[in-house]
């Protein structure tokens, strides 16, 4: 055969694998066997199940099946529904009622008898819910006027004397600094992923000489000390306050992961205490809505204690 009836051959051959390649890559049944996706009942696409809890805590439940469980209409929230009506902020009474376990309930032992600082306390409802849960007295401190006319309207209406409680009006950072409130335990809820001034966050609930923090926020999921850096406008009760004149109408603010939190309340004198149970929560109140960012880790509920260990200790006499 001659040199060039081989080199024919060969180059037909090659034209006939990539053909067969080709037909074996448009038709499933010519080529290798292909995993097929089961179908439900009726040819319906299968129906998925429910996506795991991954709250952020020891990744399983710390209490006893059915501690958290709350019937239809028996929550806190559901008890107390004007709260619904004087924010425009997650105005959801399960994510509410849920929080309020969290929050509250899981922390009733050091509420009981405490003078509490509330920051950012809104139109009242964790000062109310303090209160009703056994705090003797609350300091609320609030940037926008118009909530803290709800605040005691709200606690005037479910008969919470006004020498129960007392507001600070106008910029957290400076009223807070100016009054100085004392307290047994601070209350940091849905506020620190609204700045970036942690440092002065963590010193001003210092400067209180609480013996235990309860923080509630939005954080970065990450086994490592970070921050996300974000934006965050000024319009809405949900937004972050100040009173600086920005001109762009943004700010910028932060969501720090659980590592950085310790750090950061490790370097003001304080531990993490423990994380309520939001796996049982969660787990005991499957119909909730509106929690998502709880289910997914992506909020986070810790509770800090004063270690005084942590102090730097005082320089001899000379």
């Amino acid at each position: 055969m001659s040199t060039t009836a081989r080199q024919v051959i060969d180059r037909t051959r090659a034209r006939l694998k990539i053909r067969t390649r080709l037909r074996a890559f448009a038709d499933p049944t010519s080529g290798p066997a292909r995993p097929t996706v089961q179908s439900g009942a009726n040819g319906a696409a299968p129906r998925k199940g429910p996506a795991p809890l991954t709250p952020v805590g020891p990744g399983h439940r710390t209490t006893p099946q059915g501690t958290w469980r709350i019937e239809p209409g028996t929550g806190f929230f559901d008890r107390h529904p004007r709260f619904l009506d004087t924010s425009e902020v997650a105005a959801n009474n399960w994510r509410l009622n849920l929080r309020h376990e969290a929050i509250i309930t899981a922390n009733k032992d050091v509420l009981e008898g405490a003078e509490v600082l509330d920051i950012a306390s809104h139109d009242g409802r964790w000062t109310a819910a303090a209160l009703l849960a056994g705090a003797r007295h609350v300091v609320g401190a609030e940037g926008r006027p118009e909530l803290v006319e709800h605040a005691a309207e709200n606690l005037a209406h479910y008969g919470i004397g006004p020498d129960r409680y007392r507001f600070i009006v106008g910029d957290l950072f400076s009223t807070l600094e100016e009054e100085k409130p004392q307290a047994d335990v601070v209350l940091c809820l849905g506020f620190l992923y609204h700045t970036m001034r942690y440092d002065d966050v963590f010193r001003l609930m210092r400067q209180s000489n609480a013996e235990h923090l309860v923080l509630d926020t939005r954080i970065e999921p990450s086994d490592e000390p970070v921050m996300r850096v974000r934006t965050n406008g000024l319009e809405g009760q949900g937004s972050a306050f100040t009173e600086d004149p920005i001109s762009t109408g943004q700010v910028l603010v932060g969501r720090p992961s659980v590592p950085a939190l310790r750090r950061m309340a490790r370097v003001y004198g304080y531990e993490l205490d423990r994380y309520p149970d939001w796996f049982g929560i969660l787990e005991d109140n499957p119909d909730a809505r509106e929690v998502g960012v709880y289910k997914k880790g992506l909020r986070a509920t810790l509770r800090f204690r004063r270690d005084r260990s942590l102090d730097v200790a005082a320089a001899p006499e000379a």
